[in-house]
């Protein structure tokens, strides 16, 4: 590494730290690491905060950086397929079944339950950590939403996602995949949200496919249990590519205009689609 890049690094950490912590934003990804469903819904909401006039000045700054604009844009595309998803299900007088494996708090799942009404819809939104599953369950009681039950559970966990009733006809990975290192585990993952949706339901995802500076980063920050942070970043064509193997149609693709993140619907067929291929 450069002389000149090491003291870069240097100072980004020396900065995060110190004076930067009087910003809410930087203490948040400092304390509960970058990609914590506390870092994430405070960029989502995008209200600079801090301590004194500094910490207010640097929170905006780190808000208005474009990774985390491109992370806004992901939540609006995010939120925009599954209601789309929720649409074409409606249109076809199908009561919808949806389930997150791995939601954090969900306020993008809860924003969309409240733009589409919760007539004939559940949710199911599963994580590991109880943190984001308790702060889930208070902000659905603040919002009135009652359709959407917190769980824990094991995104791998093959077993207790197929004994899943109602089966799902939308899933969704949101972020889940952004952070996930293990190429095969991903691959494993599609297909057994292949087996697990109902024929013609959606599969909603975010992947990253750039960054603006990921050495920098890695290096300064943490993920959400204090590792380090690995974000692995993948073509759109690749993950499409995956989409297929695993059996989907890819139905749509959004982007942000810097190229750090793609979100994707891809349909599994229905039953009627699938007979007329082995026919």
């Amino acid at each position: 590494m450069r002389l000149s890049r090491r003291l870069q690094i240097a100072a980004a950490r020396s900065f995060v730290r110190t004076i930067g912590l009087a910003s809410t934003g930087v203490r948040l990804c400092y304390e509960s690491g970058l990609t914590s469903g506390m870092t994430v819904d405070y960029v989502y909401r995008n209200r600079p905060s801090g301590r004194w006039l500094v910490g207010r000045l640097i929170d905006h700054w780190f808000l208005s950086h474009p990774g985390w604009e491109a992370v806004r844009v992901r939540r609006r595309h995010l939120e925009q397929l599954i209601l789309k998803a929720i649409a074409e299900l409606r249109q076809i007088g199908s009561p919808v079944s949806m389930l997150d494996i791995a939601s954090g708090p969900a306020l993008y799942i809860l924003s969309v339950i409240q733009q589409a009404g919760e007539e004939r819809v559940t949710v199911c939104c599963r994580d590991l950590d109880e943190r984001w599953l308790r702060e889930g369950r208070r902000e659905a009681v603040r919002r009135g939403v009652t359709n959407v039950r917190f769980e824990r559970g094991d995104a791998f966990d093959r077993q207790s996602l197929l004994a899943l009733a109602p089966r799902p006809n939308i899933a969704v990975a949101s972020g889940f995949y952004d952070w996930l290192d293990d190429d095969v585990a991903v691959r494993s993952s599609l297909s057994m949200l292949f087996e697990l949706l109902e024929p013609g339901g959606s599969l909603v995802l975010t992947s990253q496919m750039g960054h603006f500076d990921l050495e920098l980063t890695s290096a300064v920050f943490v993920d959400f249990n204090h590792q380090p942070l690995r974000m692995p970043l993948r073509p759109e064509a690749l993950m499409r590519f995956w989409l297929k193997e695993a059996g989907f149609s890819v139905e749509d693709i959004l982007t942000d205009m810097w190229g750090y993140y793609a979100v994707m619907r891809a349909r599994k067929p229905a039953t009627s689609e699938m007979t007329g291929r082995l026919d």
